[in-house]
């Protein structure tokens, strides 16, 4: 019977860590810490902190082959990807997109009383954190997801939003805004 804290065996599993569900990496995480497996913990933690939301491993799936096709994009491209063929702008992501077209560098305030009820900060935040693999390499050089697709101006105890410039003529393409 084949050794399951084998090098091979660890290795094997490491592998797999990117297709697997977060309650799964997780686990594996701490089965390695009971066995001292050094190396694999290093693992489960290093895919553990790439991953915005916890994933099922359907999603994890999704998201490495989101990775994958946009490897080599640009951001206009990875967001013409992310909003076509990945997943289409849902009906809010679509309204507040358009005003802050419509309004740049329009402020927190203006722009929550222009959506109207419900979470305008979650709706932002989706943007980048539903098509995640899309957008996964370009995160690490902004303060949060959102400023991937969004500028966003701090001060004044407000926040003002304005499209960044090179995915604005995606949005227009794809009639998102």
């Amino acid at each position: 019977m084949k050794d399951p804290f084998s090098a091979a065996a660890v290795a094997d599993a490491i592998d797999r860590l990117p297709s697997q569900s977060t309650k799964t990496v997780k686990a594996m995480r701490d089965r390695g810490r009971q066995k001292g497996l050094n190396d694999l913990v290093a693992a489960c933690d290093a895919e553990l902190s790439k991953r915005p939301i916890e994933y099922d491993g359907d999603t994890a799936r999704k998201m490495i082959a989101a990775e994958a096709a946009v490897e080599l994009f640009d951001l206009p491209s990875a967001t013409r990807y992310a909003f076509s063929q990945f997943k289409e702008a849902s009906r809010d992501e679509r309204r507040i997109l358009a005003w802050i077209a419509a309004n740049p560098g329009g402020s927190y305030a203006d722009a929550l009383k222009a959506y109207g009820k419900g979470d305008l900060s979650l709706t932002i935040g989706h943007l980048v954190y539903e098509r995640y693999g899309c957008f996964a390499r370009f995160v690490e050089d902004h303060e949060d997801q959102s400023s991937v697709l969004i500028q966003k101006e701090r001060g004044d105890g407000s926040v003002r939003y304005t499209i960044r410039p090179e995915v604005i003529p995606i949005f227009k393409q794809l009639a998102v805004i």
